[in-house]
């Protein structure tokens, strides 16, 4: 067993790529740290933004290795590539709850307090399609065919959606 060090806060989210070898955590303390998963060696830190003290609530890696952070307090997501460089961001309308990233790296599915679905392009955030649902989004799951997209809400039902477009 490893022992990750690195934040000085409260870690919020997780997230590991296998095939990448990386461990990526955000933290209260507004850092987002890369570590080995073999190893358990520290690798780089992130702090978008130099907004230091803003929590980073969710992070995710990305099949082809981007880094894609999200802070409540600045309603704001950020994509890096694995060795830390910026690539883009964007503000967010309501509060992301949950999000997944399609096998190809193509594509961002968010889903937020309000019941909006959000689809966007991975590399340049921008908003391609949006469906509003009935109800907050608590989590959301796509398949690993891409065929179908699992949405569970915040009423206790689960809906499933084709992804005809993703395919």
């Amino acid at each position: 067993m490893h022992v990750l060090y690195g934040h000085d806060d409260e870690i919020t989210c997780i997230d590991i790529n296998l095939d990448l070898d990386m461990i990526f955590s955000g933290s209260k303390d507004g850092t987002c740290i890369i570590h080995s998963l073999q190893r358990g060696r520290y690798v780089r830190s992130i702090i978008p933004d130099n907004s230091s003290r803003k929590t980073i609530n969710l992070v995710k890696i990305s099949p082809d290795g981007h880094l894609i952070l999200y802070s409540i307090k600045k309603k704001q997501i950020w994509v890096y590539t694995i060795n830390a460089e910026f690539v883009c961001s964007c503000n967010s309308d309501n509060v992301i709850q949950c999000w997944d990233i399609s096998k190809n790296s193509e594509f961002l599915i968010s889903g937020d307090n309000y019941g909006i679905l959000t689809f966007r392009n991975l590399h340049s955030l921008q908003v391609f399609k949006q469906f509003e649902l009935e109800g907050e989004i608590s989590s959301l799951m796509i398949s690993v065919d891409e065929k179908y997209l699992f949405i569970g809400h915040d009423k206790g039902k689960i809906s499933v959606g084709l992804l005809l477009f993703l395919i």
